[in-house]
């Protein structure tokens, strides 16, 4: 018999299914668990599908699974580029200063950290062993979107992104684009995204451009 991937058996996550594949008893409209009111509810959105995504490994489909490889296999390097670090990110608050607080905050990191261990905690053997039963597949779904959130949340690589509030001195948009080094030796560079304009400066030049427009 075949069995539909487990996050079809856990409220608080979305189930993994098949888009535009459709259940015989699908009226159209999309459900979600109401956690507070043990039931299935309306949220007024249309169903883009419901048929349950086959497992493929384990109890897991083949996303669930791959989510969990890639965090089996990135967590421990991950561990070792934060260790030591409180917070990786520190959030934009626009000069505003938070709260005091009357306790000492645990810092994210390591929240993120004890998280991702207790999931592994079910893990006692192989990969494969530990999301053929039913404990070990919620773990390792928790694990892998845990994982998956925390590496958005504590990025650990600088990337290329937009300059905000700089404009391009030879087009004169503002489009400007921060590119980090890809590797030792090399120099930052920062190019403009108008597909027309050819700009392509270093860090030390625009840095002189920008004190000089400032």
């Amino acid at each position: 018999m075949t069995l539909a991937c487990i996050t079809n058996e856990m409220t608080d996550i979305r189930s993994c299914t098949t888009k535009n594949a459709h259940l015989v008893s699908c009226n159209g409209w999309a459900y979600r668990w109401n956690d507070s009111r043990g039931r299935e509810e309306a949220t007024g959105e249309e169903c883009r599908g419901c048929t349950p995504r086959e497992s493929k490994r384990g109890m897991l489909c083949w996303n669930c699974w791959e989510s969990a490889e890639e965090a089996l296999s990135g967590h421990e390097l991950l561990r070792q580029r934060l260790a030591g670090v409180d917070r990786a990110v520190q959030r934009d608050n626009a000069g505003v200063r938070s709260q005091t607080v009357g306790y000492v905050p645990i810092p994210s990191v390591k929240l993120m950290f004890d998280e991702l261990d207790s999931y592994l905690r079910s893990m006692t053997s192989s990969a494969e062993l530990w999301v053929a039963n039913k404990q070990g597949a919620v773990d390792a779904v928790r694990f892998g979107r845990a994982y998956a959130a925390g590496v958005r949340s504590h990025p650990t690589e600088e990337k290329a992104h937009r300059i905000d509030r700089a404009r391009c001195t030879e087009c004169r948009q503002m489009c400007l684009v921060w590119n980090p080094v890809a590797r030792f030796g090399d120099e930052v560079r920062i190019t403009c995204g108008n597909p027309e304009c050819s700009l392509s400066i270093g860090q030390t030049s625009f840095e002189l451009l920008d004190a000089q427009t400032a």
